[in-house]
């Protein structure tokens, strides 16, 4: 079998409350201790989350790959009024690394994931900046199984495919130019096809041998779209559920796909 598993799905994604106090901190570190500043607090909060409402075609244009990392960073310096130094970038880094987090859960999730002994295939809209800070949680937690540093493989359409272990590969959208299922027509670089059919035909993926796990009903309903049998579409919240375990030697390769 081959496993095709949304990466959100691995990991914590943080609340907008607490990414909003990060960015208040490094913009106000000092003043942010201040009991009696606890007005200009929430000024502040509302500072920030102005700049993301007003810049949300840059965040996209990151998100979609269309800009760099370090143009990324150098911009929003910019933004913030933050001088545009090796210090101030790595600290926007963390902050905006902050939308995800790693649980004890998470880390058993991907022990489920690797305990299958079959190819794994992560797929993800997150960023840049996002995915090379998952992919170092993985070596910090796993790096038994993984490379010492990721190989880059090249799609039959030339898409950049990353592979950390023998069989764990991860796809990015933002190197693919599309999102795991199809946006409508919000921009040129999220069309159809979607990041999972891409996936499937990139790879030489069989969709009648194939689980897809993922918590997005969208996913699900492409999934099944796309031919994956009816039995192996699962939500993430079942096959990684610590009480009904999944067993993998009841998916049958005869199974029905469904109309």
């Amino acid at each position: 079998m081959t496993y095709v598993v949304n990466l959100s799905s691995t990991h914590t994604a943080s609340s907008l409350h607490d990414v909003v106090t990060t960015f208040v901190r490094l913009l106000h570190p000092t003043q942010r201790t201040r009991c009696c500043l606890r007005f200009f607090d929430n000024v502040w909060r509302m500072q920030v989350l102005l700049q993301f409402w007003q810049n949300q075609a840059l965040i996209k244009q990151y998100e979609a790959g269309e800009i760099s990392t370090q143009d990324f960073l150098n911009t929003l310096c910019d933004i913030f009024s933050l001088k545009n130094d090796d210090t101030n970038q790595s600290r926007l880094k963390d902050a905006w690394n902050s939308m995800i987090s790693f649980t004890k859960e998470d880390l058993k999730k991907f022990q489920k994931l690797l305990a299958t002994r079959e190819s794994i295939h992560l797929i993800s809209n997150r960023n840049a900046m996002h995915i090379e800070k998952y992919i170092e949680w993985l070596k910090a937690n796993f790096s038994s199984h993984l490379f010492l540093s990721a190989e880059i493989l090249e799609g039959k359409s030339g898409e950049s495919v990353m592979r950390l272990g023998p069989h764990i590969f991860l796809h990015a959208s933002y190197q693919y130019g599309a999102y795991k299922t199809q946006r409508g027509k919000q921009s040129n670089t999220l069309r159809a096809p979607s990041l999972m059919q891409q996936v499937f035909q990139s790879m030489d993926i069989d969709v009648r041998t194939t689980i897809v796990v993922t918590q997005f009903q969208k996913d699900l309903d492409e999934a099944e779209r796309l031919g994956v049998r009816t039995d192996n579409v699962l939500p993430a919240d079942v096959f990684f559920s610590p009480v009904k375990r999944v067993n993998t030697d009841t998916y049958s390769a005869t199974t029905s796909p469904r109309s």
